[in-house]
């Protein structure tokens, strides 16, 4: 069944990626970081900080991005798989275990705030400022996992596609799109009911994160023929 709401356009293999290297200078654990198996980054919501999910030794980093080095790592848990900045100088971090974990820096160290047990296989996440909600996709479960971040609990638990891998929230912040991959398809979620507005089954592998270009219009990249689209 197509989208009636949105154009579900895909995105074409990239030829060329800008990417930006902090500087050699000051940055003298690089080498430890990168044995770290560093799988996903964010920035601060003030923009001074960068923190990594360090898969291979369950951990996560906290580098000064003026300085160009790493200043705290800490451990969260077996393989740390996403990690998002919240408001403030706060991020969550799901990890394969099956843990949000809740982090604040102080002092220009990492503590752990808080941690919630939300199910084996967490995957993507992000959260959602204006409703005070994370939203998390839980692969094992095959669902979409709502977490009251006021209370730090579990508000509800929505009925996904198979292993839900990544989801993303529209500039409106009304929909809710989640990439599945068995089967291929996308999921779209009214984000005020919970309820699902649409889904799209297609065909191809390894389907990626999905990006909202605006109201209308939703990217999402995956593997078709042989090739990236």
């Amino acid at each position: 069944m197509p989208f009636h709401r949105f154009s579900v356009l895909t995105l074409a293999c990239l030829t060329t990626i800008s990417i930006h290297l902090l500087p050699a200078t000051g940055f003298t654990d690089a080498a430890e970081l990168a044995y770290a198996g560093p799988v996903a980054v964010t920035v601060s919501a003030d923009g001074c900080w960068l923190v990594t999910a360090n898969a291979d030794d369950g951990t996560v980093s906290l580098i000064d991005r003026k300085q160009g080095c790493q200043v705290d790592r800490i451990w969260v848990g077996r393989g740390p798989h996403d990690i998002v900045a919240t408001d403030g100088a706060s991020f969550l971090c799901v990890t394969t275990a099956g843990d949000l974990v809740w982090l604040v820096i102080v002092d220009r160290r990492l503590q752990q705030r808080r941690r919630l047990a939300i199910g084996h296989e967490p995957r993507g996440l992000i959260v959602d400022s204006q409703r005070q909600r994370a939203w998390v996709c839980q692969s094992q479960n095959e669902s979409l996992v709502v977490v009251d971040l006021e209370r730090f609990t579990i508000a509800a638990s929505l009925p996904c596609g198979g292993h839900p891998r990544a989801v993303a929230i529209s500039p409106t912040a009304h929909q809710l799109a989640v990439t599945c991959s068995s089967p291929p398809e996308v999921l779209l979620y009214d984000a005020d009911t919970l309820a699902i507005l649409d889904r799209q089954k297609f065909q191809g592998l390894n389907v990626g994160s999905p990006c909202f270009a605006s109201p209308g219009e939703l990217f999402f990249p995956f593997t078709y023929d042989g090739g990236s689209h």
